[in-house]
């Protein structure tokens, strides 16, 4: 499947993993897992009572990891493969490369990386639930990052989401509680307005900025 087709059978899979899991008592259900906190601070055990600081640390790092591979796979032969088969999948096929083997693999490193944020969550919250993890909304909101960033460039899905998430968590907080959802109207408003005016994302703007000053 490619296209929107894709897009929906991948929202439909998301959803019919969360309603397994809340279903599955072997994983806590509804109710979710909470992480064994009787262990002591340290790297080896991931828990870090005293101090939060190493989190901060554990995060960079993985920031560092994900821009490291993302920068790897630009300059290599599968992501030539990968912008190959976004622009054009049949044309991509027809020169000889394996698009659902390249694919899986865009599919197998992104799911990677999900994992590991994952896990990081779940041991700094010391919880973790189907509705918190495998929510729709949350989905949409990691895809709406990297659109609203930039799809296909290095810097954009870390532009979106300095943007996105304090602007999500900002109207959520002052407008949340008695605004009847027009923090929701104005979150999802500055999205559309956005993508209409600039589809290209931030990175494209900024790099319009950047040409008009040089």
């Amino acid at each position: 499947m490619r296209g929107h087709y894709f897009a929906i059978a991948t929202i439909a899979v998301g959803e019919i993993v969360q309603t397994v899991f809340i279903n599955w008592d072997w994983v806590g259900g509804a109710r979710g897992l909470f992480v064994p906190m009787k262990r002591p601070d340290s790297f080896l055990h991931f828990q870090f009572h005293e101090s939060k600081q190493h989190y901060y640390f554990i995060a960079l790092g993985l920031l560092i990891l994900a821009f490291g591979l993302t920068r790897l796979l630009e300059r290599s032969r599968a992501g030539y493969y990968f912008r190959a088969i976004r622009e054009d999948p049949e044309a991509a096929a027809s020169l000889g490369i394996n698009v659902t083997l390249y694919k899986q693999v865009a599919m197998g490193i992104s799911a990677g990386l999900t994992a590991l944020g994952g896990t990081f969550y779940a041991q700094y919250i010391l919880f973790i639930d189907p509705e918190s993890v495998l929510a729709l909304s949350l989905s949409i909101l990691i895809c709406l990052v990297a659109v609203l960033g930039g799809v296909g460039t290095l810097w954009g899905p870390l532009l979106g989401a300095l943007v996105l998430v304090p602007l999500s968590e900002g109207t959520r907080v002052f407008l949340g509680g008695g605004g009847k959802a027009v923090d929701l109207l104005i979150y999802g408003a500055l999205i559309v307005v956005l993508s209409v005016v600039q589809p290209g994302g931030l990175m494209a703007l900024v790099r319009r900025i950047g040409g008009r000053t040089a």
